[in-house]
């Protein structure tokens, strides 16, 4: 029960309502929980269930067989993801020699995992006549990328924007502004 709690914690944003203070945290409305449950005797399962945490049965359906096609709730893609981390990011292991020092230098670990996985790694489980990777199946592009590819390719920054402050801005803001800003909007 603790990993619903958790993520019940995680998928909220806040309500901004222009007073001071900690914001409060609305649930995010369209997240659907399905939970698999295994009873074990003797380190071997013994029976399994399947419940549905939160969302309407009708919705987790749809959402589950577009997403996994036939069968039935399980958690072999989140298990297998999860492995796949745990695999190529050493502070994800259980023990390790390399420490997470920083929280940004994990976050930004995991982006770079989760695109090699999605876009470089091909996966057998989703077409045996080629080689698939999950962004091939979701349309996103059309080939199975290299590392090289990736890593090189140019993401253009987003527009800069100036600080917004209360006051007058200063000669040396009204500069940048003007450099930044000034032709180019």
């Amino acid at each position: 029960m603790s990993s619903i709690r958790a993520i019940r914690e995680t998928f909220r944003d806040p309500i901004h309502t222009g007073k001071g203070g900690r914001p409060r945290l609305r649930p995010w409305r369209h997240v659907f929980i399905a939970q698999v449950v295994k009873r074990y005797e003797r380190w071997r399962v013994v029976a399994t269930e399947r419940r549905i945490v939160e969302g309407t049965p009708a919705r987790v359906e749809t959402l589950r067989h577009r997403s996994q096609g036939g069968g039935m709730i399980n958690t072999a893609d989140i298990e297998r993801l999860n492995a796949t981390f745990r695999e190529r990011l050493a502070p994800l292991a259980r023990r390790c020699r390399a420490l997470a020092r920083y929280t940004l230098t994990l976050h930004e670990g995991m982006f770079v995992v989760g695109t090699v996985y999605n876009f470089c790694t091909p996966h057998a489980s989703l077409s045996q006549a080629q080689q698939t990777t999950p962004a091939m199946a979701a349309g996103i592009t059309d080939h199975c990328w290299t590392l090289h590819e990736l890593l090189s390719f140019h993401v253009p920054l987003s527009r800069w924007s100036p600080p917004t402050q209360r006051g007058r801005p200063s000669y040396a803001l009204k500069r940048l502004i003007e450099r930044w800003c000034g032709d180019h909007g």
